[in-house]
């Protein structure tokens, strides 16, 4: 439909302008309607809608996460393997997907963005990335995703916070380890390892410790949130205590605030 983007803009304008909450949900929920208009977003085709954080800021021509964006150029210049552990609607996926030699392999667990990821990488044509419809975690098993909400989708979580849960939606999804999922003759061609999973990074890691020793090419991007990795039993300072005792070092540090993104690369 001609009139979604119009549309679209104005919802986008009317929440960048109008600070008032005053109408925000009923419009959020009417754009919501809508469905999903079709972008170029930096020469990568998605489907998005702004009643969702992540696609308001791609249509908004903001760097989604540019911290990462950084280290996937930086690092996939010259081809490897990426590997996306927690790859939502495929920004990062298809980013990588696109610079030359690479192949991705992408992890993502939530049926909802599980319909989009395959919708997006279908409009790019895309042939160089494997999807894996699961989890990764410590031990092979069934888990229950508490899904975010649709105007966070980003917030799906193994540890859920009650105030991102989607009305307590949940899905089943399968969980493997890393070490079952990745042959040794491929691990010296990753290069970089993202791990993006709501507090749930600790369990990805320790299912990936038989791999750690093979890794030495890779850069590990990891979002350490304190708050989420309290609620799974564990701790920012554990997960950096797992990189230097594989010989990683961080390029950031420990912070204060509940949130950051850290990039871990073999120490020299």
């Amino acid at each position: 439909m001609m009139f979604k983007k119009p549309l679209f803009w104005l919802y986008i304008s009317f929440l960048r302008y109008f600070p008032s909450p005053r109408g925000k949900g009923f419009a959020t929920r009417q754009i919501r309607k809508l469905g999903l208009a079709r972008y170029n977003i930096r020469g990568v085709q998605m489907e998005l809608n702004p009643s969702a954080w992540i696609d308001r800021d791609l249509i908004s021509g903001k760097h989604h996460d540019p911290f990462v964006a950084h280290i996937l150029q930086e690092r996939l210049t010259g081809g490897g393997v990426f590997v996306d552990i927690g790859a939502n609607i495929g920004v990062f996926t298809l980013s990588a997907s696109k610079i030359r030699d690479v192949f991705v392999f992408a992890f993502e667990p939530s049926p909802r963005e599980l319909q989009r990821l395959y919708r997006n990488l279908a409009l790019n044509f895309v042939n160089n990335v494997v999807v894996y419809p699961m989890a990764l975690g410590f031990e092979t098993g069934e888990l229950e995703l508490s899904l975010g909400s649709n105007d966070n989708p980003g917030a799906n979580s193994f540890v859920p916070d009650e105030k991102f849960a989607h009305d307590n939606a949940v899905a089943l999804c399968r969980c493997e380890t890393f070490d079952s999922i990745f042959p040794k003759f491929l691990l010296g061609k990753i290069k970089i390892v993202k791990i993006d999973v709501e507090g749930f990074e600790m369990n990805v890691l320790r299912g990936m410790s038989g791999a750690m020793e093979l890794l030495g090419d890779a850069a590990f991007v990891v979002e350490v949130t304190r708050s989420f990795l309290s609620r799974s039993g564990t701790s920012a300072e554990a997960l950096y205590a797992f990189f230097l005792g594989h010989g990683f070092a961080p390029t950031i540090g420990l912070q204060e605030q509940d949130q950051w993104n850290e990039a871990f690369f073999r120490k020299t």
